[in-house]
């Protein structure tokens, strides 16, 4: 993967990298409430957050927010506007989140230049040039960690999709981040705390392993030792958060 997304090892001044941070908060909350960050992993960037409408007055997900985002960035309207006064490449794009966020980086990542999402501009180039995900759920359908599909729970039915399951699956599928995995993905870094009580990291480890069987872009994974679902938010009351991570090799 690029040192534009790791950081430049070399200490070597260059351009920062527009990122755009999802919000969190269960796909109910679209405000961006805390400072998120993954863990000091994506270095050197600057760019802005990404309010979107959510679940209380939203039928579905918001990826055609953050595509609209995307949109004005094409545009010179959005972060590319500032790019210069902070320093920034407006040619490279990251989108990050955490949570319900991280769900939606994935998506947007994925879902590039799919007309379905970016209606009325159809024909803009929606396209971002890396994402990292983290703590997401990444497929509503397939069981994989859960007893029942993710997309059978209240949360999901009611509150989100606002339909049932089992008469409207595919709904379910066009929601899911694996659906649209793609040989030409930007490439991803996905985190995942290890101790993670409300999605388990057996949810970010099968994306990853269908991801990189997808796609030609490097595909890293972060397991953080210890973590639970938002370590990046609250301070670990015991030993230090630490890394495992790896790039398929």
């Amino acid at each position: 993967m690029s040192n534009r997304l790791l950081g430049d090892p070399g200490g070597q001044a260059r351009p920062r990298e527009p990122r755009c941070r999802t919000s969190c908060s269960r796909w109910l909350d679209g405000r961006r409430r805390w400072p998120r960050r993954p863990a000091g992993l994506v270095r050197g960037g600057a760019g802005p957050g990404r309010d979107r409408r959510h679940g209380r007055h939203h039928r579905g997900v918001a990826q055609d927010d953050c595509h609209v985002a995307r949109q004005r960035t094409s545009r010179g309207t959005g972060p590319a506007a500032r790019a210069e006064e902070y320093g920034a490449d407006p040619d490279f794009l990251c989108v990050t989140g955490g949570s319900a966020g991280g769900h939606l980086a994935a998506m947007v990542a994925l879902t590039a230049n799919v007309p379905e999402f970016q209606p009325g501009f159809e024909s803009v180039d929606t396209a971002v040039q890396a994402a990292v995900p983290f703590n997401g759920v990444y497929d509503f359908v397939e069981p994989g960690p859960w007893p029942v599909p993710f997309g059978k729970t209240a949360l999901l039915q009611e509150r989100v999709l606002k339909r049932p399951f089992a008469k409207d699956r595919e709904a379910f599928a066009k929601a899911s981040p694996v659906t649209y995995l793609r040989a030409d993905a930007p490439p991803l870094l996905v985190i995942h705390g290890s101790h993670d009580s409300l999605i388990p990291v057996l949810e970010a480890r099968r994306f990853v392993d269908r991801l990189r069987d997808a796609s030609d872009a490097p595909v890293l994974y972060a397991e953080m030792q210890g973590g639970q679902h938002a370590f990046d938010v609250f301070r670990p009351t015991g030993r230090p958060v630490w890394s495992k991570a790896s790039n398929g090799s």
